[in-house]
């Protein structure tokens, strides 16, 4: 595990303008077509060559794509499939579509792998602590609500076949946010593989996927978040090349209270919000989905036992931890070829 000294902040993923310049919007580069929007509650952008054919098609159908994965797993809306669980009685099946039975499939697997750190059966604690569809942040909840709400979570109580999923434990619900936005990304990378297409980015809410290289024939460039609130500026490049890249972080959603800071990233072993050292991790794998995942069951860990974990179970991830009024970066030995120097 590599580690190196900055000055303190917090990291996400982002396209760059320009190699040295950072924000917001896609480099503009000849031969490209770019389409962007808003979905799942935040923005998309996708770049991509300069074919009409291929522009009118994907035009058409990346808005019905992104729909799609939202009105089957939003917890913000109240017919998703997702809510149809969430109100669903212990026992009680309730089918779901191929799209929302792979993600649940995925969750299983991460939340195996990472020892429960991974738990999309934590939506009660979420909502509990203020960061679900009610919003009722800036309150720290009682003892007793927090040990009686973490007796409805608990992936042993989550259950799944033939496309139906139902539970075991009365209240328990699931929220698919560490994990939805990477698959919308690799459903668009489907959408635009069936074009033939010899290269492309995607970005969703900062969860990205690379194909191929550029019409210059370099690679994709993409920035590693400086932590300033409220700003995006490149703390780290890395070049990305026929892979996906998340992160999860503790700098954009969060309360404070009595002085102390409370993250919407919530330790299911502990019930409560991490408070850890911790800034953002960033995870890049050939699935999106499974770098959303992992990058939320690392922030999850925090710095000791994700980095062990990452470097254990191979996994290319880059950590960004506080240490007073600094910064330190660690990645692992899977992260180091990203941040070389290509061309």
């Amino acid at each position: 595990m590599k580690r190196r000294t900055f000055l303190t902040g917090t990291a996400g993923v982002f396209s760059c303008v320009a190699l040295g310049s950072f924000s917001h919007a896609f480099e503009k580069i000849p031969g490209l077509v770019s389409l962007s929007g808003h979905t799942m509650g935040t923005y998309f952008r996708i770049q991509f060559p300069e074919f009409r054919a291929a522009k009118a098609t994907i035009d058409l159908n990346t808005a019905g794509t992104l729909s799609e994965v939202d009105r089957l797993m939003s917890t913000y809306l109240s017919d998703s499939e997702v809510s149809h669980f969430n109100a669903a009685a212990p026992g009680e099946p309730i089918s779901i579509s191929p799209h929302t039975n792979a993600v649940i499939e995925e969750a299983f697997r991460v939340g195996k792998l990472s020892n429960g750190a991974f738990d999309v059966t934590i939506g009660p604690l979420v909502d509990l602590w203020g960061f679900g569809p009610s919003r009722q942040t800036g309150k720290i909840p009682d003892g007793a609500s927090i040990r009686h709400t973490a007796m409805q979570v608990g992936m042993d109580g989550l259950h799944s076949a033939e496309n139906r999923l139902w539970k075991s434990k009365s209240g328990l619900g699931i929220d698919l946010s560490g994990i939805a936005k990477g698959y919308a990304v690799d459903q668009l990378a489907r959408l635009l593989d069936a074009q033939n297409l010899p290269g492309y980015l995607i970005d969703i809410g900062g969860e990205l996927r690379a194909k191929g290289r550029r019409p210059d024939g370099r690679q994709w460039t993409i920035g590693i978040e400086r932590p300033v609130q409220g700003q995006r500026k490149a703390y780290r490049v890395v070049r990305l090349e026929d892979a996906a890249v998340a992160t999860s972080g503790d700098y954009r959603n969060f309360f404070v209270s009595g002085g102390q800071s409370y993250s919407h990233v919530i330790d299911p072993r502990t019930t409560k919000p991490v408070a850890h050292s911790l800034a953002s991790v960033t995870v890049l794998d050939q699935s999106t989905m499974r770098a959303d995942a992992l990058s939320t069951a690392l922030m999850v860990m925090g710095p000791d036992e994700g980095r062990a974990f990452a470097e254990q179970s191979q996994i290319a991830a880059y950590f960004l931890v506080r240490e007073g009024r600094r910064l330190n970066e660690f990645y692992s030995s899977a992260f180091e070829p990203y941040l070389q120097e290509s061309t």
